[in-house]
């Protein structure tokens, strides 16, 4: 319930729920938790895992997905976060920090000085009308489509009792069929809690 209201008024998405971070968690068997920091500009979070190394040191890391962080605050005040980050960091002997960030996510100046990878990423506009996205279609998927509107032997099926089963075998089938890297290879009860998960 507390994280839940750490996140209350925040640009959060997805991955920062408890409910995607406790799945997550089913998989990986490392808890996660939430920091969160406020000053008198604003509001800084960001989910994170933990891992132990050598002499009491431990490093840190984004649950899988685009978690990161998120700061909502006086807009340029941004790097005020900075050192708040650093002393907690610093104060709980964290010797790496490994962060997905959002790529839309924007956190202002003064934190693109450490060190970025960045990978290709795909945005898909999905405040769309449908009327765009069918003219946008390919002649051949309209069809495909439109048969299997006017197919009456097809049922839509919304119930996930009924549809979870079916799906973890497609899961575990695609995986194998692609040769998938472990990183997407989800314990069943990952599986099940974001199924059925509220958010």
């Amino acid at each position: 319930q507390l994280w839940k209201e750490e996140l209350i008024g925040l640009p959060y998405n997805y991955f920062h729920s408890w409910e995607y971070c406790n799945a997550i968690s089913e998989t990986t068997k490392i808890d996660s938790f939430l920091v969160s920091i406020t000053n008198e500009h604003g509001k800084f979070i960001c989910t994170l895992n933990k891992r132990a190394k050598i002499n009491g040191y431990d490093e840190i890391f984004t649950p899988y997905g685009y978690g990161g962080i998120v700061i909502k605050c006086t807009p340029g005040k941004e790097n005020y976060f900075i050192d708040y980050w650093l002393n907690f960091a610093s104060k709980n002997k964290y010797i790496n920090a490994y962060l997905m960030q959002h790529p839309l996510t924007n956190l202002g100046n003064g934190w693109e000085n450490d060190t970025y990878s960045n990978h290709q990423v795909y945005l898909i506009d999905l405040e769309q009308t449908t009327e765009i996205l069918w003219r946008k279609l390919r002649k051949g998927h309209k069809y495909e489509i439109n048969k299997a509107i006017n197919n009456t032997d097809i049922e839509i099926i919304t119930d996930k009792n009924i549809l979870f089963d079916p799906f973890t075998k497609l899961y575990s089938h695609t995986l194998q069929r692609v040769n998938a890297s472990d990183t997407y290879k989800f314990h069943i009860d990952t599986l099940k809690k974001l199924a059925y998960s509220k958010d």
